[in-house]
């Protein structure tokens, strides 16, 4: 699509675990993924690590700890 627009909506992938995130999180980096940050912890038990695709669209790579909220 030639006149695409990227916007604020983020759209997030998620894993079974922090490990994994790192992983992806590596691999991201490898690939030229553009405006990462992190791995990092949000909040209580969400670890993630946010990116854009080549286009500018957000989006994150996350794993929430079972129990948490």
């Amino acid at each position: 699509m030639l006149d695409h627009r990227p916007n604020k909506i983020r759209i997030a992938f998620w894993t079974d675990s922090n490990a994994m995130v790192d992983k992806l999180a590596a691999e991201l980096k490898k690939i030229g993924a553009q405006n990462i940050e992190g791995p990092l912890f949000e909040s209580d038990g969400y670890y993630a690590v946010f990116f854009e695709d080549p286009s500018g669209n957000p989006l994150e790579i996350c794993h929430r700890l079972e129990g948490s909220s």
